[in-house]
């Protein structure tokens, strides 16, 4: 657990952010205080999965929006920032971590190259998807029914405006809830994340 929490802390110093220390939530602000049974702590996705993500996504990210639901102190958004994305949208249901993203996005704001940048305190299942082809990240931030809701407003999102939507799962613990979503399948799966599809890559192209 040392030589995981000073990996994470090296990767944070080369970044210029400030993301590794775990954070309990129950001692945080949340919108939905009745969905912390269902939410798991405040833990940095892996520098070195982040990384073999974003070379693997293979999307034309200028026709993308990329969504992180549970962004946590923002790792993740730190790096899709460096992409053409549309819009980097970041939503957490804890109003501290929501607000050490903001400041961890303004440390690099330098290195930005997407459209817009968002932060929402808000329930993941209340959020909706950008109207534009996206990239769905979910870093096993809650457990059931918390994630068959999010992924029922994805499903519902597309039908209602057919696009492709790409979802990242992050070390999955119940891979069967995404199994179980209608129409999706799995793009590529990798020993720390699988890449799941919603509707034709070519479908709904914004650009």
């Amino acid at each position: 657990m040392a030589y995981d929490y000073y990996v994470s802390a090296f990767y944070d110093w080369r970044h210029g952010i400030r993301t590794t220390d775990i954070e309990p939530l129950a001692t945080l602000e949340l919108t939905h205080a009745e969905n912390l049974a269902h939410a798991n702590s405040y833990s940095p996705s892996d520098g070195a999965t982040i990384h073999s993500i974003f070379r693997n996504l293979n999307v034309d990210p200028r026709d993308y929006s990329f969504v992180d639901f549970g962004c946590g102190k923002g790792r993740v958004m730190a790096e899709a920032i460096r992409h053409p994305f549309q819009s980097v949208i970041g939503v957490d249901f804890a109003k501290e971590l929501c607000e050490v993203s903001k400041a961890n996005l303004e440390r690099v704001r330098s290195s930005q190259r997407c459209g817009s940048v968002e932060i929402h305190h808000m329930d993941a299942t209340e959020f909706d998807l950008p109207p534009t082809p996206c990239v769905a990240y979910i870093y096993n931030s809650f457990r059931d029914p918390v994630l068959s809701a999010v992924l029922a407003n994805i499903r519902a999102s597309v039908e209602a405006r057919p696009r492709h939507v790409r979802i990242v799962a992050v070390e999955p613990v119940l891979y069967d809830v995404f199994d179980r979503v209608p129409g999706i399948r799995v793009f590529k799966s990798e020993r720390r994340y699988a890449m799941y599809d919603l509707c034709d890559p070519n479908a709904g192209s914004s650009r």
